[in-house]
């Protein structure tokens, strides 16, 4: 929790690099007895699974940019709960749409400490290697 209710009565909440606003009436304090049972969900549990999960690259040939973007956002988001370190995007090389769209919203995003062309080995253009903060 990151401060007090707001005026319509929402209140600002951060898990891991995730922040929302909840309403007031749907926080609780957890305690010995209302924790989630074995086979419920929890915040925790999906985090364990999401950072066991992750792969070091994600393939975005073949969706429109719009997708694409989606695509990455989410995946930056897992890719900085599981702490890796880097991870390569593939984008394929096309007519350089994905690529540059791509390549123009990692400048701007905090979850990003550099970028770098891929080198031929590691498919060329076609490839963006990106460094997580």
């Amino acid at each position: 929790v990151l401060g007090a209710p707001d005026a319509s009565g929402k209140i600002e909440v951060q898990v891991g690099v995730i922040r929302t606003s909840v309403p007031v009436s749907e926080i609780s304090m957890m305690d010995e007895y209302n924790r989630p049972e074995a086979g419920q969900t929890s915040v925790g549990r999906l985090l364990g699974e999401k950072t066991r999960n992750i792969q070091p690259e994600l393939d975005l040939r073949g969706l429109t940019v719009e997708e694409a973007l989606a695509s990455l956002d989410k995946y930056l988001d897992d890719a900085v709960l599981a702490k890796l370190p880097r991870a390569r995007i593939i984008h394929g090389k096309g007519t350089g749409a994905l690529r540059n769209a791509i390549r123009e919203s990692l400048k701007s995003d905090t979850r990003v400490s550099g970028f770098r062309y891929g080198e031929s080995g590691e498919g060329g253009d076609g490839v963006t290697v990106v460094s997580l903060s």
